[in-house]
């Protein structure tokens, strides 16, 4: 059972956790204090994630006639927004080509899974442009007004490299300039495009030749 969750559903928190009621012969019902203790850490997490920052999950247990009840009982807590979103950092993408590469907005909930896609998808628009070691960090801070969050992310660009030699090992099943043709980087001049490497690898394997295929950016 559920205690304190007014916003989010039943079914909703169910799905995040492991500890399941006996079911005919298919699921003993077993309870196991370690896997009722992880639950409440996934239910946490799961609020946390829908925007309850500062959500806390308890749970106590009841036995009555020789069956178990579990009930988890939950603080929601205030659940927060986007109060403004900044970059810090950036020198090669203006703020306008940063804010059209991800979904976060201001007025929305604080939602932690979208907010680690904004990031990834900055740091995927860096490796297309060359710069195969940017880093992206979303900084959360608590506005000073009540429940909401300021993001910002902080990027550390790193150099911007180009394609310099492409050797081939591991191939004695065709000829590496058809490996080279897969790549679709030519040095010296093409900037080295993490994105188009990583469809390289899937081209690769697409052929049937290999069963294993790494593009590795090695040195400078």
């Amino acid at each position: 059972e559920f205690v304190g969750n007014n916003t989010l559903e039943d079914r909703q928190l169910r799905k995040q956790i492991d500890t399941k009621t006996k079911f005919w012969f298919f699921r003993s019902g077993a309870f196991e204090q370690d896997r009722v203790e992880a639950d409440v850490g996934r239910l946490q997490n799961y609020y946390r994630d829908e925007g309850f920052l500062d959500a806390t999950v308890a749970y106590s247990t009841a036995v009555s006639e020789g069956d178990l009840t579990v009930t988890f009982t939950i603080d929601e807590g205030t659940r927060y927004r986007v109060e403004n979103i900044a970059f810090e950092g950036a020198a090669a993408l203006s703020e306008t080509e940063l804010r059209a590469l991800i979904k976060s907005a201001e007025g929305e909930i604080v939602k932690r899974p979208q907010v680690e896609a904004d990031a990834r998808a900055i740091r995927s628009r860096y490796g297309e442009l060359g710069y195969i070691y940017a880093g992206v960090q979303p900084i959360r801070v608590f506005s000073q007004e009540p429940g909401l969050v300021r993001i910002t992310s902080r990027v550390s660009e790193g150099e911007q490299l180009r394609t310099g030699r492409i050797v081939v090992r591991g191939n004695p099943r065709t000829r590496d300039k058809v490996v080279r043709r897969s790549l679709n980087l030519y040095p010296p001049d093409d900037l080295f495009n993490l994105t188009e490497a990583q469809d390289a690898e899937k081209r690769l394997l697409d052929t049937r030749i290999f069963t294993a295929a790494r593009v590795i950016p090695v040195g400078n």
